[in-house]
């Protein structure tokens, strides 16, 4: 009996073993992917043009890993003087303001004028883009300073009055990106005159998503220069901005396949070389204050 219970064992053993072995093995195949997202806000500096590349899945993530620091990056104006721009790497310890940067703040993005992008990685590869950045957008008008949040949070009455507007100089290019901000997600007696001594918190809606919880900003499209304020965009109370976006076609596509696919698609780059976009925008922004519903 004895040595029939270890034959048992050692089949058992064996049959383990042999299901182990034909398990696939641990992925190993990477394939490294260049992706630049370049930006140019008109009225603005030339800053937070990001490179990075992809990083192996059987190694823990780490941020600055995937950074690539050691390119040389040039932006060129198409046009009248033909301008140069070198750009300069910077690091720290606010992610979105790692990038590449022109230094010379005085220098701000034109409106309706072409720009080119050209990068060079220390491998030797070269990277290029085009864009041209589009008129201009002005608010008609702005969210109040002071904006209440419904006292009841299941049954939030549907938001008719409160709205931005803008007027669009260019009726032709009818694409807007929305985001709103939480500006502060600590402090909110600090807001009043005179302070309350009250911190910020959250606003919990009904329908949170999980996901996105850790995420200060949300996000929406539309085709009319117009926004009704819904409830469901603010996770927090206290100090907000709205930005309102007329991107190019470059930074069009980017945002559509990004946001709603959430991963890299050849349709949405505009570069030749690697993924990515080279890309321009108008960008409105105003700051306002949502009121807690309750103490």
């Amino acid at each position: 009996m004895l040595k029939k219970y270890f034959q048992k064992i050692l089949i058992i053993f064996a049959t383990v073993i042999l299901i182990a072995s034909c398990e696939d093995p641990a992925p190993k195949d990477y394939f490294k992917t260049t992706v630049v997202e370049a930006l140019l806000i008109v009225d603005a500096p030339i800053e937070n043009i990001r490179i990075t590349k992809t990083l192996p899945l059987y190694e823990p993530y780490e941020f600055a890993n995937s950074i690539i620091s050691d390119a040389k990056v040039f932006i060129y104006e198409v046009g009248e003087f033909n301008q140069e721009f070198e750009l300069v790497f910077r690091n720290s310890e606010n992610r979105n303001e790692i990038g590449y940067y022109f230094p010379n703040k005085n220098y701000t993005v034109k409106r309706n004028t072409t720009y080119d992008l050209k990068i060079i990685l220390s491998d030797g590869t070269t990277v290029t883009g085009t864009t041209t950045t589009p008129d201009s957008i002005s608010w008609v008008n702005k969210i109040p300073q002071f904006v209440q949040y419904p006292f009841d949070t299941i049954n939030r009455p549907v938001n008719n009055a409160l709205f931005s507007e803008w007027k669009n100089e260019n009726p032709h290019n009818a694409f807007y990106m929305i985001s709103y901000t939480c500006l502060d997600t600590f402090e909110y007696g600090n807001l009043f005159s005179p302070p309350i001594f009250e911190l910020n918190r959250r606003t919990y809606p009904p329908r949170r998503r999980e996901l996105s919880y850790r995420e200060r900003s949300y996000n929406t499209f539309g085709i009319l220069p117009r926004n009704p304020l819904q409830w469901h965009y603010f996770k927090w109370f206290g100090h907000h901005s709205i930005k309102v976006y007329l991107p190019d076609k470059n930074y069009q596509n980017w945002l559509l396949y990004f946001f709603f696919t959430g991963e890299l698609d050849e349709k949405a780059n505009s570069l030749k070389g690697c993924a990515g976009f080279f890309g321009s925008a108008f960008m409105l922004e105003s700051e306002f204050i949502l009121l807690k519903n309750q103490p």
